[in-house]
């Protein structure tokens, strides 16, 4: 009985002292603006793309960025969070009310910087609204219209 017990507590204490990282998790809403069920909704969503698109579909908010250049930030990000060697990733800096969308890997030559504006007009309204959920499904919807049309990727 009190090797179980030894056995349970070492179990235990090792579960307890493994860090929990962000791998794997398409959507990271640091900054809490969207509801549960948003959050539900949007990860599915994120899911089915990053299978679509054969590449990580990222959104991150974050309540502040630490001073960091929101360009280095977002790459930095993805880079050291354990996604995929190709993918796209939109990062919400609430603190200065910003927005960047990087592609990784292949994710660059798909999301080039018109392709990012483009994406970027169509979200406009809905993030200086506060329509979080409306702007992070038109992302979702464009990386994956972006991706299946590479040629007019490449041409916007």
């Amino acid at each position: 009985m009190y090797k179980k017990k030894v056995i349970l507590l070492i179990a235990l204490l090792l579960a307890l002292s493994v860090p929990v990282f962000a791998a794997g998790q398409f959507l990271v809403d640091d900054a809490d603006i969207l509801t549960s069920s948003e959050e539900r909704q949007l990860s599915e969503k994120l899911e089915e793309a990053t299978e679509k698109c054969g590449m990580d579909v990222v959104i991150v908010t974050a309540e502040g960025i630490d001073g960091w250049d929101i360009e280095s930030y977002a790459d930095d990000y993805y880079d050291y969070n354990g996604y995929a060697a190709d993918g796209v990733m939109l990062l919400i800096d609430m603190d200065e009310r910003q927005w960047w969308i990087t592609g990784i890997g292949e994710g660059k030559d798909v999301f080039t910087g018109s392709v990012i504006d483009t994406i970027g007009d169509l979200m406009e309204d809905d993030l200086k609204n506060g329509n979080y959920l409306d702007a992070f499904e038109t992302y979702i919807e464009e990386c994956i219209y972006y991706v299946d049309s590479p040629f007019e990727a490449g041409t916007s």
